[in-house]
């Protein structure tokens, strides 16, 4: 596949692998209109989004408020 014109080709990918996701229209649109206006592909953004999200101590992002299932309490069932 020839380069897209203007585009840096992104090295060190030889090790890459798949992420197939399913957003939004929006989202995509915001990628790819990041992503041209940065002169890079939607991969490479997507790539470098990740390697600067901060995670705490449990590996979740910061910014996240939502509760967590996991960390829910079991509630008590009464056996039959």
């Amino acid at each position: 596949m020839a380069a897209i014109k203007g585009r840096r080709h992104r090295s060190g990918v030889s090790q890459a692998v798949a992420l197939q996701v399913r957003v939004q229209p929006a989202q995509r649109a915001k990628a790819e209109t990041a992503a041209a206006a940065l002169g890079i592909s939607v991969a490479a953004y997507i790539d470098r989004l990740l390697a600067e999200e901060v995670l705490d101590e449990a590996g979740r992002p910061l910014w996240w408020t939502q509760p967590v299932p996991a960390d829910q309490e079991e509630l008590p069932l009464k056996s039959a």
